[in-house]
């Protein structure tokens, strides 16, 4: 998710040499559309739990000084249970486990959910995610690094 930004003015932001990314996403989001009466439309329905743990850095991808931010999924917890009081009248199942395959998977998964998702409170008319891939500016990227003679580079 290090590329994706909550949109500018309706349009994917555009990121420069100098900008900062990250985004904070709350825990509860939706994807789908909500009930409608007299029918019920068809919504995300999975019941994920992927367990890692987050580290942190001091150096980034061309060896300059700055914040990086990781996570490392280590665990997967996938139920059928959906926690409410109907549930209780229904035979549950869940599962924990520590496949790499899965755990990779299941990664992959809720990242792309995450991506296309809203926030909880969003309309239900349409689904228009706030977070979508950023633009670079090209040229600014180019003139900073003209700039800067490639000196973060050889640690000078």
């Amino acid at each position: 998710m290090t590329e994706l930004m909550p949109k500018v003015d309706g349009k994917p932001m555009t990121v420069g040499p100098y900008d900062a990314m990250g985004a904070d996403v709350p825990s509860v989001r939706s994807l789908g559309f909500r009930a409608r009466r007299p029918a019920l439309v068809p919504i995300i329905h999975a019941k994920m739990a992927l367990l890692g743990h987050f580290w942190w850095h001091d150096e980034g991808p061309i060896g300059n000084v700055e914040d990086v931010l990781g996570f490392t999924a280590k665990r997967l917890w996938v139920s059928s249970a959906n926690f409410t009081r109907g549930s209780r009248r229904s035979l549950e199942f869940g599962y924990w486990t520590e496949d790499p395959a899965l755990v990779e998977g299941a990664q992959r998964f809720l990242l792309r959910l995450i991506a296309a998702s809203e926030a909880i409170d969003a309309a239900p008319e349409h689904l228009d995610p706030e977070l979508v891939r950023v633009e670079y500016d090209d040229e600014a990227m180019a003139d900073a690094l003209a700039e800067d003679g490639g000196s973060r580079r050889r640690g000078g």
